[in-house]
């Protein structure tokens, strides 16, 4: 699937990110970004309880149906379960990812990210790959050591 990048001065970039204290400058999108309703985030823990598990699912799957954008992660737990049921509920949503988007993590979740790009959703991510990650996080070790 085809990955797009949007530079926060686009107009594409979406609107609402704009007003977040840090903005990314860069955005890396696999999907089509959908268009903008009512979103409600679905975050939580990734050991939920029985009940945590039955409402995140009850609770993305009325959202759902209302017309509402999801968004989450793919994290296991709440995210993931939040994710399933706006899939398996026909809807569409935005998956954030905090690796790069050619790495989707936890693996065990890449049917279900697959699944949201079929249905016009997006995974969004600020780096391309795991290896500018990686590199990072070097850099920011060595600085720690005045390098």
């Amino acid at each position: 699937m085809k990955i797009n990048s949007i530079s926060s001065t686009s107009k594409d970039f979406p609107e609402r990110l704009r007003t977040i204290p840090q903005v990314p400058g860069r955005l890396y999108i696999r999907g089509e970004i959908p268009e903008y309703r009512f979103g409600i985030a679905i975050v939580g823990t990734r050991k939920p309880t029985t009940y945590g598990r039955q409402i995140t699912s009850e609770l993305a799957t009325r959202l759902t149906e209302k017309g509402a954008l999801i968004v989450s992660s793919l994290a296991h737990g709440i995210d993931g379960i939040a994710n399933e049921a706006t899939v398996k509920a026909g809807g569409t949503g935005v998956a954030v990812l905090a690796n790069g988007l050619d790495t989707v993590y936890p693996s065990t979740h890449a049917s279900l990210a697959d699944k949201k790009s079929a249905l016009d959703g997006a995974l969004f991510a600020q780096t391309m790959t795991m290896l500018e990650i990686r590199g990072a996080i070097r850099a920011l070790s060595a600085n720690r050591w005045g390098l």
